[in-house]
């Protein structure tokens, strides 16, 4: 699953009617997926799991299953790139 796979992916959520949240909820399961994993989450992120961690892999959950096919590499472009879009909807006045 590449960069564009994952855009792909994000593009058939609700982008339409709520993109922010849309992003946003992607963006927090790409930093559960790097730290299950125990690789790198950028601090610019500002990602902290809680006390209890992020959720258990879930395999019936589609966004874990895809992101789980995703090199962290990858998953890191994606989750600077929805950093990036959701700071420019906050910019815009379309967030909440």
């Amino acid at each position: 699953m590449d960069l564009q796979d994952l855009k792909s992916e994000l593009a058939m959520g609700d982008m339409k009617h709520d993109p922010y949240g849309t992003m946003l909820s992607w963006h927090f399961e790409v930093a559960d997926e790097l730290y299950r994993r125990e690789a790198y989450v950028p601090d610019a992120w500002g990602y902290s799991p809680g006390l209890a961690g992020p959720d258990d892999f879930d395999p019936e959950n589609f966004t874990h299953n895809t992101l789980s096919m995703a090199d962290d590499e990858t998953l890191v472009d994606f989750g600077d790139m929805l950093k990036r879009a959701t700071a420019i909807l906050v910019k815009q006045g379309r967030s909440y």
